[in-house]
């Protein structure tokens, strides 16, 4: 008994009609023209011809190839009457202005940053002086405390030491003479 082969559609020929489901047709378009761009480039490549390919889809969308680029001509409009440039030249310009508003906005945020790096390091240098001056107070401030103190006690001796001699003399208070 002989294996029968699963049947499959293959190729085969296609009725040349516009196909009613509309995402049928966006699928077939997608699919053709990649095929066609590949066929017009293949023939461009071996042939060394010059070529300009537009297609525009159903939502009015605008794909080219051309050989070389940029080779379509430039007054060239679609089936809607829009220039084709506008669809590529108009977003590159609007895309660099915004590169060139970015690039002005980082130069300025550069700069902002350097200021306010020297500011910092300038408020950081004052705040250790102003660290060193306060711990250089606080050290006088100790020493005059010792100071206060050691002058305190050698009054206190003294005054202990006359009120001792005074009251050892009978009430007398000596003075020490003075002799050259």
């Amino acid at each position: 008994m002989a294996r029968r082969r699963k049947q499959t559609f293959g190729r085969k020929k296609i009725a040349m009609k516009l196909i009613e489901d509309a995402k049928a047709r966006m699928v077939t378009l997608r699919k053709r023209r990649d095929g066609i761009f590949s066929k017009a480039s293949e023939l461009s490549t071996m042939c060394g011809a010059q070529m300009a390919f537009i297609v525009t889809s159903m939502a009015g969308k605008v794909h080219s190839l051309g050989s070389p680029d940029g080779y379509v001509n430039r007054n060239h409009r679609n089936i809607h009457n829009c220039p084709i440039e506008n669809f590529s030249e108009a977003k590159m310009n609007d895309l660099y202005q915004k590169l060139n508003e970015v690039n002005q906005q980082l130069n300025q945020e550069e700069s902002r940053a350097i200021i306010l790096r020297q500011k910092v390091d300038d408020i950081r240098e004052l705040f250790i002086e102003k660290h060193d001056r306060d711990d250089g107070l606080k050290k006088l401030l100790n020493s005059m405390m010792e100071f206060k103190e050691k002058m305190v006690l050698g009054a206190r001796k003294i005054t202990t030491a006359s009120e001792a001699s005074s009251s050892s003399q009978g009430g007398k208070e000596v003075i020490p003479s003075t002799t050259n």
